[in-house]
């Protein structure tokens, strides 16, 4: 009776857990610098970064979120936008337009998110993995 007992609640505690969405392990504030994008299966690093400085996106604890362009050594704000993240889920405000992300990788070092949306403006919604480094 004792190892049925065991069995089921070892089941319960398996199926719960998966069904549970995982929890990325990182920090997600602060300034993650563009690396890459991958939009449907086609990968595109980011080759826009000056000597002086990178682009970056930065998550402030106040669920706010910036995209700064550093042109001519000057950094420039290209927009400003709020946040919202739950466990993998990740969504994102800026300039009306929402857009839901799933965070597939957050390190000390790495953001990696996927998010579907219309890249070129052709009316198909195309599939992108961002990845970001600091």
């Amino acid at each position: 009776m004792k190892k049925i007992i065991i069995f089921i609640g070892t089941l319960a505690f398996i199926s719960c857990s998966k069904d549970d969405p995982k929890e990325p392990e990182g920090n997600l504030y602060g300034k993650w610098n563009y690396s890459k994008i991958e939009v449907n299966g086609t990968l595109f690093p980011y080759d826009d970064h000056e000597t002086c400085g990178k682009d970056y996106i930065e998550f402030f604890d106040t669920d706010k979120i910036k995209s700064v362009d550093i042109f001519g050594c000057q950094p420039e704000i290209e927009w400003i936008g709020s946040f919202s993240k739950t466990n993998s889920n990740l969504v994102i405000t800026r300039e009306g337009e929402t857009v839901n992300c799933t965070i597939l990788t957050l390190t000390s070092n790495t953001l990696v998110y996927d998010f579907d949306v219309d890249v070129d403006g052709n009316g198909s919604i195309d599939h992108c993995i961002q990845t970001f480094d600091k």
